[in-house]
């Protein structure tokens, strides 16, 4: 058996036509950022005219903050008294232990709720024999072959059997 290879075809191209401009060997970062000569960067150092203190004058050590914000003497503050005559204790009174939450929070009566569970009014099909199917037997039914009854249904059958 003999394989034939394909054969490709290139189209011919046109031949080369030099530019009329010359070419200029350069980047577009060249071009676009040319280096400007100037002098090296010179640090500014403050002149010691402007941080001069002449030690003949005593150094002022109040800051702005002290200057701004200035504390005032108060007196000593006043005792805070009820002035209510709920709050004012008679000896002769004998104690009341009852707070507040007990004064404003009573328990209330409340009726106990019937278990639902064991009413048999509630239960569907009370009435009705149980007929052991699951929703897995009733929807897929068997589709051929030998037909093997489930393990659930034996067992369950033994069981109504007995009873």
């Amino acid at each position: 058996m003999q394989t034939t290879v394909p054969v490709v075809v290139k189209p011919r191209s046109a031949s080369y036509v030099r530019p009329v401009e010359p070419f200029e060997e350069i980047t577009t970062s060249q071009a676009d950022y040319r280096h400007v000569k100037s002098e090296p960067a010179r640090p500014i150092r403050p002149s010691s005219v402007l941080f001069h203190h002449r030690t003949d004058e005593p150094l002022d050590s109040m800051t702005t903050h002290r200057q701004d914000y200035i504390t005032f003497q108060l007196g000593a503050p006043k005792i805070a008294r009820p002035l209510s005559s709920r709050y004012i204790i008679d000896p002769n009174r004998p104690f009341d232990a009852t707070s507040t939450y007990q004064e404003g929070y009573t328990r209330k009566s409340i009726e106990l709720r019937q278990p639902t569970r064991n009413r048999p009014e509630l239960r569907a099909n009370a009435y009705l024999p149980f007929d052991a199917l699951s929703t897995h037997q009733t929807d897929y039914s068997y589709k051929g072959g030998e037909a093997r009854p489930c393990p659930a249904i034996l067992v369950l059958t033994k069981r109504l059997a007995c009873n």
